[in-house]
Parts: C-alpha cells; structure tokens; sequence
C-alpha cells in the first residue's frame, strides 16, 4: 500500500494530464447514443468494484485490528519497538490510523484510478469496433455521402492510433508502482497463505483468509487481470471487426483501414517494468505460485518441526 499512497503524490500530475486528455480526445457520450450506452456501462461497473472494494477490503482491515484486542495481552496490528513513554493504547490507535489512511487515500484511489483509466480506454476502443463494422453499412450515392464515408475514415483510423499511444501512456505512467506493488503482495500473500493453513487461532486465521481472499480476487483480477485483459481482448477485435464488416462492398475506398489492421499487430499489453504482463493467464501463474509457495513453506516448517522432535 505504501507503494501506492506514494505514487499517488508522485505522478498526480501525469494522472491529471492523463485524464485531461481522456475527456480533451475521447469520444464523448453526448456524441452518440452508442457512446453514452457503453459510458453507463462503464460508470455502473466502477461504482460496482467501488463498493465491492470497500467490503471487501474493510473486512479484512477489520480483521487485522479486532485479532490484537480479542487476544491475550496488549497486542499490536504489527510489532515493532515500543517507546516505553508511549502508551499501548497510542500506538494501536496509530497503526489503525496509518492502515486507514494508506487503504483509503493510497490503495483504493490508486487503484480505482488505474481500473476506470484500463475500463473507459476498452468502452473507446468497443465503440471503435462497432463504428468500423456499422461505416460500411452507409450508401454512398454522392458527393457529400463520399466525403462523410473518407471523414469517418479518418477519425477512425486518428483514434485508433490514440487509443494505442494511449495505453503505453498507462503502462508507463503506472509500471514503477505496479511493479513494486506486485512483488510487495505476492511475498504478502504467499506469507499470509501458509498462517493460514498452519494457524490454530480462529481470528487469525479468519485475518489471513480475509486479506488472502480480498487481495487476489479484488485487487489482482477485478482491478488488474479482468479490465486489463478486457483491454486487450477489445484492442484484438479491431481486426476482426473489419475483416467481418462490409468492406469489400466500397473495396477501393477500403485501404485506409488495411492501416489499423497493420497497428492492431502491436498488442496492446500493460507490463509494469518488464515482470508480469497484466492478463488472466499471469494471474491464474500468480496465484498457482502463491500456493506452489506457500506449500513449499508448510513443507519445511513440518519437516523442520519433526526434526526437532
């Protein structure tokens, strides 16, 4: 988290310029009612992750703070050295307090930011495709008809090559954060997996599944994995969406598109700083190395254990 709370201070002003051009170069929803339909979409699902992030993890921050007070002596959220002048009472308050305010002003912004970015970039790029597959739908019996067919054309083939200079604008603006975050939270839960098959103690074992379950679903799938392999996916159909519309109806007037069909080659992929590219199969290899670890851990604990015995 601390990774985040940081970089929310040090590129606020690139994630400021990003919107900026989002709401400066993309297609706006009172420009069509396609557009508006996949905004509603869109909005709907951030307000969905929103509240699901919330519970989620609120559930488990919950968990960290109640285990010290429901056990035997004073205990805190994370042991460290304790000031004898300092009361028991003052350092639990401030660990709650620092665990909110980095879940709060770090985690959740950043990673609400990153989610709705990776979404609204996948709804431009679906409402690409279907404008691509619905132009050659349009007679062109004059002039004026012609001209409009070349200008639809143009924007198209514009804002495809935006949206790709866009999205490695996301991967670069994010990578040092992700990066660091995602090494931070595979040790995290690899450590958090075996106490929770190796603990005895109900309410920590209930702390450990919660934070388990809340980080790789919610924050590694539902806010990375899903929206950036949605993406992907949506960068993927650009090609399709031409080879399957009517082109071969105006083939003359068709060749501007052979241009996105050449860039729709580069794949649109996010890989914070060259170690994990963002998709559903990297997630499921997280995931299968978090417990592949974890086991491993549980391994050597037991064999360690009958050792001494």
């Amino acid at each position: 988290m601390e990774s985040k709370t940081i970089s929310m201070f040090m590129i606020k002003d690139r994630i400021i310029q990003m919107f900026r051009l989002m709401d400066e170069l993309f297609w706006q929803p009172q420009e069509s009612e396609l557009c508006m339909k996949e905004y509603l979409y869109v909005r709907k699902r951030i307000k969905v992750i929103a509240l699901t992030y919330i519970l989620s993890l609120g559930s488990s921050y919950m968990g960290f703070i109640l285990v010290p007070l429901l056990t035997e002596g004073e205990n805190l959220v994370v042991e460290f050295y304790r000031p004898k002048h300092i009361p028991y009472i003052a350092l639990y308050l401030f660990q709650c307090y620092i665990g909110l305010s980095h879940l709060i002003g770090g985690s959740f912004c950043f990673d609400i930011i990153l989610y709705s970015t990776m979404m609204h970039t996948a709804a431009q790029l679906r409402i690409l495709n279907k404008v691509i597959q619905g132009a050659f739908d349009i007679k062109i019996q004059t002039e004026e008809d012609l001209k409009k067919f070349k200008l639809l054309m143009r924007r198209c083939i514009e804002h495809h090559d935006f949206l790709l200079k866009y999205i490695k604008t996301i991967d670069e603006r994010y990578a040092s954060a992700l990066g660091t975050f995602f090494i931070t939270m595979f040790m995290c839960n690899v450590v958090d997996s075996y106490r929770f098959t190796t603990s005895t103690y109900l309410l920590a074992t209930f702390r450990s599944f919660s934070y388990v379950v809340s980080s790789i679903t919610l924050i590694f799938f539902m806010c990375y994995f899903i929206p950036a392999q949605s993406l992907q996916d949506e960068a993927r159909e650009i090609s399709k969406s031409i080879y399957f519309s009517k082109w071969y109806k105006y083939s003359p007037l068709a060749k501007p598109v052979i241009i996105i069909i050449g860039r729709t080659a580069r794949l649109s992929k996010i890989v914070p700083c060259g170690i994990w590219e963002l998709n559903l199969e990297t997630g499921l290899m997280v995931v299968r190395g978090i417990v592949s670890y974890a086991m491993f851990l549980r391994t050597a604990d037991s064999l360690s254990n009958g050792q001494n015995d």
